[in-house]
């Protein structure tokens, strides 16, 4: 999503650290207003970060958004969030509000400095009995993802390889009103593709002297809606126009399937300010229903990063 206004605060102890995060969000999908503009929502974010060992960190996070203003009138900031240091489902309960919350975690364990096992997942709603029941659920609306990062592979010097999975079941991420979707300015704060959706990622980088080799596979299914159907895929439209109550699968609604291929090969010419020159291709197999809209696209760069000229004392 593009950048918002927030207020950022990060404490950092022992082998913990805990970010604060109070943000402004713009939602573009409800009518705007000629004297007021688009409509705003605000969220309120936790993340607890603690290095348990040297080789494991498990982290906590929540996340609350509301309106900026509702049913009962101007609310802007709520300062019963403000608090950094409460859980929001205890506030949420406390002051009877119909704001979304969202909680996940994520940890990662990294064996002989050189190979990191990592995972995610997050909970939007989940009820234990209806997913032991096995009939897809709506409201059971969570995510997850496993990855793996192996650093110098088989002994090669600065071969690496990447390898994750991501799943994320339909509605996750929504809400019964698009200002307290977990998005801005109709893109996800989350995943590009929202929910509804299961993607394998995998890459290969390897550097030679001032050669630099860079490949890069994605393989995504997602369903988007069709003509009276709401898939669960498109996050800032409303759980209330689901069509059915059980039997939501990922990958509902109109099939989407993605195979995206990258490679870059680079060349640095001066390691002072990353100047390089590269060529690649990428290839984009891209088929909705049954219409292919598939496309492969070469490419040559210059590139630099510009330096820094600002100093802080």
């Amino acid at each position: 999503a593009p950048n918002y206004p927030f207020f950022k605060i990060t404490t950092d102890f022992w082998r913990i650290k805990y970010v604060n995060l109070w943000g402004q969000f713009v939602e573009k999908r409800l009518p705007s207003s000629a004297n007021l503009g688009f409509n705003r929502k605000w969220g309120a974010m936790h993340y607890l970060s603690w290095n348990t060992f040297n080789w494991f960190n498990v982290s906590l996070f929540e996340c609350v958004l509301w309106e900026n203003a509702d049913s009962n009138g101007y609310r802007g900031f709520d300062l019963n969030y403000a608090n950094p240091v409460v859980f929001y489902r205890p506030v949420e309960m406390h002051i009877g509000s119909p704001d979304n919350v969202i909680i996940g975690g994520n940890f990662k364990i990294t064996i002989a400095k050189k190979h990191i096992f990592y995972s995610q997942i997050i909970l939007d709603e989940f009820k234990l009995d209806d997913m032991r029941n096995h009939k897809g659920k709506w409201s059971n609306k969570y995510g997850y993802q496993f990855g793996m990062k192996v650093y110098d592979l088989f002994g090669l010097n600065k071969l690496d390889i990447q390898a994750e999975y991501n799943r994320v079941r339909p509605f996750t991420y929504s809400h019964w009103t698009p200002l307290e979707a977990y998005g801005h300015h109709n893109q996800p704060l989350a995943h590009p593709l929202g929910a509804n959706f299961q993607e394998t990622v995998g890459i290969v980088r390897y550097n030679i002297k001032r050669f630099f080799f860079d490949a890069k596979v994605i393989i995504a299914t997602y369903g988007t809606d069709t003509a009276g159907f709401n898939s669960g895929q498109d996050i800032f439209r409303s759980y209330n126009d689901k069509r059915q109550e059980d039997g939501n699968t990922i990958g509902q609604g109109l099939s989407n399937k993605l195979v995206q291929v990258d490679f870059c090969i680079s060349w640095l010419i001066n390691p002072m300010s990353n100047l390089n020159v590269a060529m690649g291709v990428t290839n984009r197999d891209y088929v909705v229903g049954d219409k292919d809209k598939s496309q492969r696209l070469i490419y040559f760069a210059i590139r630099t990063s510009l330096s820094n000229l600002t100093i802080d004392y």
